[in-house]
């Protein structure tokens, strides 16, 4: 079968910015097999809309850990590590990342990360977390 036989298999799914993350889930739990991202209409940064256009657009940490005290060891984290780097620097983010570390290397990497030059010319800074 050729990619253009196979691709009118597939069902769309649109997702626009207002398009909550809980509906989405629910999309891909349904089978959705492929999603159409379309790029959202700008508008001129103002009162209610600031400018995200730098290069790179930001910085964003990443901090991995697979193994806690009196916790069961988390499998997958790998995977949503390397997912999470594709994704961020897919949408034009700079990675600062550390793996398996304590508590006091995740603090002193934070700070460390906090205190980077890029900061100051960047027009944004992501968080998240996945347990």
């Amino acid at each position: 079968m050729d990619d253009s036989e196979e691709e009118s298999d597939l069902e769309d799914e649109e997702y626009d910015s207002d398009y909550s993350d809980a509906g989405l889930i629910d999309a891909v739990k349904k089978g959705i097999k492929r999603l159409v991202v379309r790029r959202a209409e700008t508008e001129p940064p103002g009162n209610l809309v600031y400018e995200n256009t730098s290069t790179p657009r930001g910085l964003a940490m990443i901090i991995e850990n697979s193994e806690f005290d009196n916790l069961p060891r988390r499998d997958g984290s790998q995977a949503d590590f390397d997912k999470m780097c594709q994704l961020l620097r897919g949408l034009g983010y700079r990675i600062g990342s550390r793996r398996k570390v304590t508590a006091r290397e995740m603090m002193q990497f934070m700070d460390e990360f906090a205190g980077r030059p890029e900061h100051e010319a960047a027009h944004s800074l992501t968080k998240g977390s996945a347990y």
